[in-house]
């Protein structure tokens, strides 16, 4: 669990908590909430999904379109880096699928991709 005090404006903060499942591998849920525990439900990360984690200009469209067939689950780990309002998310692809993943993929697989929290709303 992990827990990151935001600012939603100059005046006003609100509470990130991170629950993170570690079995076969790390996968990771965010709610936000006020000061006061109230789920905040119209706070939300944009959306992410398994082509955010492979590198479609270098790999192409074609190549991308594979990956996005291929890989048909994808765990992802959160954390807010120490000191920052930087969210880091890891994908579980190389791990999860490994020798079974076609060498192909391999140098255009990002296994990381970050999320900066400003003004309100996480930023690519």
């Amino acid at each position: 669990i992990q827990i990151k005090i935001l600012n939603l404006s100059e005046t006003k903060r609100i509470l990130a908590l991170i629950t993170t499942v570690d079995a076969q591998y790390k996968n990771s849920t965010i709610q936000f909430f006020d000061t006061d525990w109230k789920l905040l439900s119209d706070i939300t990360l944009p959306p992410v999904s398994v082509s955010d984690f492979f590198d479609s200009e270098k790999g192409g469209k074609e190549l991308t379109e594979r990956f996005e067939k291929f890989c048909i689950r994808n765990f992802v780990e959160m954390k807010f880096e120490p000191k920052s309002n930087i969210l880091t998310l890891k994908s579980s692809v190389k791990q999860d699928f490994g020798k079974e993943l076609p060498k192909e993929f391999l140098s255009y697989i990002k296994e990381n991709i970050s999320l900066k929290w400003e003004n309100g709303l996480f930023l690519r």
